[in-house]
């Protein structure tokens, strides 16, 4: 959109100028400025703040003093609350909240029913999706993968490579595209490194980690059990 046009069926936000959708909502409290957009039938109030490139559309929630800014997008019926920040190029939707005093940035995605809170991060590549809940001090970082379990510290990970090998649920290990259980890998680690293109180096690299991060899986399996 140019920015010095007022699009039919828009209008902008007394507090900051920025595009709202006339079938959005923006509180009088909240700030939408810059080249930001609220789009769809979003909700942003409170004292939230929507600025830079970013972009809130679909039925999202922005509230509290959550902040969105940079090239940030969240859409679908996420929400995004307290003091939490979502930023840089990052992605929240689906069902996801980020709530609290959490951070979502770089080219990170949070999607699905996924909730991170508390001062937890997720940022780079890192996908945070599913069922998974990740708050506390944990960070989520890399091309890593969480999609289930509860993450109160930082999933058990280690780079090799490009990819992130990492602890991404309860009995679950990821690496780039391949999630498979610890016992998978256990059995057929290097199998599953060779047919995902994996060089020998990484694979040499890949014995020496696997078997940690194997027990924290099975481990993080018990807890989640009881």
């Amino acid at each position: 959109m140019n920015k010095n046009k007022i699009p039919e069926g828009w209008h902008r936000h007394a507090n900051g100028g920025g595009l709202v959708q006339d079938t959005a909502e923006v509180a009088a409290s909240a700030h939408v400025y810059g080249n930001a957009h609220v789009s769809g039938t979003a909700h942003v109030y409170g004292d939230a703040l929507v600025y830079g490139n970013a972009l809130v559309s679909g039925t999202a929630r922005v509230y509290g003093a959550a902040r969105v800014y940079g090239a940030a997008r969240v859409s679908g019926h996420a929400r995004v609350s307290g003091h939490a920040h979502v930023y840089g190029d990052a992605l929240v939707y689906g069902n996801a909240h980020v709530s609290g005093y959490a951070g979502v940035y770089g080219n990170a995605h949070v999607y699905g029913n996924a909730h991170v809170y508390g001062d937890a991060r997720v940022s780079g590549y890192a996908g945070v999706y599913g069922n998974a809940h990740v708050y506390g001090n944990a960070h989520v970082y890399g091309d890593a993968r969480v999609c289930g379990g509860a993450w109160e510290i930082t999933p058990p990970a280690d780079a090799i490579g490009q990819h992130t090998l990492c602890v991404s649920a309860p009995n679950q290990i990821t690496a780039g595209c391949q999630t498979h259980s610890a016992d998978e890998w256990e059995a057929r680690g290097e199998e599953i490194a060779r047919a995902a293109g994996a060089s020998e180096d990484e694979i040499t690299l890949g014995r020496a980690v696997l078997p940690w991060l194997i027990d924290c899986a099975r481990c993080m399996g018990r807890v989640d059990s009881q």
